[in-house]
């Protein structure tokens, strides 16, 4: 029995969302073994707190037979439920319902056998074919043995699983601000650090069972029915964004990836980890590297677009496997609809497209560098950390102490990705189509080395009519840019080609610009709260910001980056009271005409 390692997991993502009630609705997904579970109850010796009954899934009818096809076929049955119902009496009903809902995902078709690697699921989660081909039949044993390490109908003589709330090694506690891996409480006065949903350790304290411990978080998550339903709700793009489907049974998937049990590891799979990664932010003097724990679509996304031994990363990372399953269980609902948002794609050629960074990631290849193109201004309003997020969320530590591999201590970094020609043509067809439906134009050339845009239309370049003499002034949520050789025609009546031109001068936004009726001057008011304003100050590295405000400004961006990339924007209110709820407002008031400037700032060529 694979119990031995003391291997630490924590899946540190988590989300806002309503408390989703207990299902009891039936398997809907096709089963290889045509055999429908029910829940019921095993021997009172592994009852546990509060006399809670351990939960199994076992076949409907003694007999029953079918080919599971995998290698692990044990089988386990939940106990102990420390803690839970201490904290709230629905905790072991949320648990149980996790666990079988975990293993519907798991039955999905294309993730329980048979992963079509040409489809987008598996493209953008578990890399190109002909990246991962050396792992593609480890990453599939490990998914179908998720299925048959929650019910075994071949083995009479099931695991137990340990699972608990009382957060034996005090991971669920908050962490303080000077050191915030740490498990320490913060001081008096201190703001709260953020919690894992939950963590998964190969022994438990108290016996030698695998254990999962579930975080405040975790029980924040809807269930995976209310996921669906409230995803499938929303308007589009939003119903094309996964983590809108994010839920506890996907969290529970992601820590049984990490048990020797669940994975079939460490022989013959490799172990399932928490990944961290380096991606290079912008260009030129305010290029910036960022570390980050590949959780989310987003980082997953960016991961499998790594351009060698990509199947490698993606097996070892728990969230990639968790996010194609999920992504795969969710067409089933929503009429064989890929949900594609986020877009992680090479450098786009075309007209201007609109900003749209928390939907489209664009990394540019400049030489041997290559860099998410956003800039330091765009990241106020960014979503681009795309997987759902609560207050219960501690971004950046994983708590695996036994991890190996590539995340034994060590960072990969993102230096190049896999070229278009790597991919099948329908993909990169169905990707442009993807990005032109969100109004930006692009076209797949029909060449043998496809790429994933051609220009409709050549890119303005800057040109010595395009000054660099231009200057920013921020109005709270306004800002205007004037330049005595601005052509209007050059830019369009609404401004949209004002990125392009003035691409020379530095700093570039992505926000939209209207032509004012008195002179050529750009302006626009930013779609987020007047307090969101103030912070843009720091993009402009060369301005009249003095030393301490310069450094204020880089930490505002580091804190900004968390938000990146371990913080998701996206409102999930309670389906309970979401009508009662206010929803923010985006539209900033108009400012007075006598209302101070709060700075002017040079821009010169970089």
């Amino acid at each position: 029995m694979h119990s031995l390692l003391s291997a630490f997991c924590v899946l540190s993502i988590a989300v806002s969302g309503a408390l989703g009630q207990v299902d009891s609705d039936p398997l809907d997904s096709a089963v290889d073994t045509g055999v429908y579970p029910i829940p019921t109850a095993t021997p009172t010796d592994f009852s546990g707190d509060d006399g809670a009954l351990p939960y199994y899934i076992t076949a409907t009818a003694a007999g029953s037979s079918g080919t599971a096809g995998v290698q692990n076929k044990v089988g386990t049955f939940l106990y102990g439920y420390n803690g839970c119902n201490k904290l709230n009496s629905a905790y072991k009903g949320n648990i149980d319902e996790a666990y079988y809902d975990s293993w519907t995902i798991a039955n999905t078709a294309g993730v329980l056998s048979n992963i079509n690697w040409n489809e987008a699921a598996a493209l953008e989660y578990l890399g190109a074919p002909g990246l991962n081909q050396p792992q593609q039949s480890q990453i599939q044993a490990v998914l179908a043995n998720i299925a048959t390490v929650i019910y075994s109908y071949k083995n009479p003589f099931l695991h137990p699983l340990h699972v608990r709330c009382d957060d034996p090694f005090k991971r669920c506690q908050n962490r303080p601000d000077q050191d915030p891996c740490q498990p320490n409480p913060p001081n008096p006065g201190e703001n709260p650090k953020p919690t894992p949903l939950a963590y998964a350790r190969n022994t438990g304290p108290d016996d030698e069972y695998p254990m999962i411990n579930f975080c405040n978080g975790f029980f924040q998550r809807r269930s995976l029915n209310n996921a669906i339903s409230y995803g499938t709700a929303l308007r589009s793009p939003e119903n094309l964004r996964l983590s809108n489907y994010d839920n506890r049974a996907k969290t529970l998937f992601h820590e049984l990836t990490h048990l020797d049990l669940a994975a079939d590891s460490p022989d013959p799979n490799p172990r399932v980890n928490d990944l961290t990664i380096a991606i290079k932010i912008g260009s030129g003097s305010t290029q910036r590297t960022y570390n980050t724990v590949a959780y989310g679509p987003l980082a997953t996304k960016i991961l499998a677009r790594y351009h060698e031994n990509t199947g490698r990363y993606t097996q070892q990372n728990a969230d990639n496997l968790a996010y194609f399953a999920l992504a795969k269980y969710v067409m089933t609902k929503n009429n064989n609809v890929y949900p594609h948002i986020p877009i992680v794609t090479n450098e786009i050629d075309g007209p201007p497209w609109p900003a749209l960074l928390d939907t489209i990631a664009e990394f540019i290849t400049d030489g041997n560098t290559v860099y998410l193109n956003v800039s330091a201004a765009d990241l106020d309003d960014l979503t681009l950390n795309d997987y759902s997020e609560a207050e219960d969320d501690i971004p950046g530590c994983p708590d695996n102490e036994n991890q190996s591999g590539p995340s034994g201590g060590t960072v990969l970094t993102i230096d190049a990705l896999a070229p278009d020609s790597a991919y099948p043509t329908d993909y990169l067809s169905s990707v442009s189509s993807w990005i032109s439906s969100l109004g930006v134009t692009t076209t797949v050339p029909a060449s043998a080395q496809p790429t994933l845009g051609s220009s409709a239309s050549p890119t303005p370049t800057p040109t010595d009519a395009d000054s660099c003499d231009v200057s920013y002034k921020f109005i709270y949520d306004e800002f205007q840019i004037r330049g005595k050789n601005f052509v209007p025609a050059n830019f369009g009546t609404d401004g949209s080609g004002l990125k392009h031109q003035i691409a020379g001068c530095g700093a570039i936004t992505d926000w939209t610009f209207q032509l004012t009726p008195t002179d050529p001057t750009y302006q626009c008011c930013a779609p987020s709260p007047a307090e969101f304003a103030a912070p843009r100050e720091y993009v402009f590295k060369n301005s009249t910001m003095d030393e301490a405000d310069y450094h204020d400004a880089m930490e505002d961006f580091d804190n900004e980056m968390e938000d990146l990339f371990d913080g998701e924007k996206n409102e999930e209110y309670n389906e309970e009271d979401e009508d009662d709820k206010e929803k923010p407002d985006h539209h900033p008031p108009e400012p007075a005409t006598d209302t101070p400037m709060m700075g002017s700032f040079q821009l010169t060529s970089q």
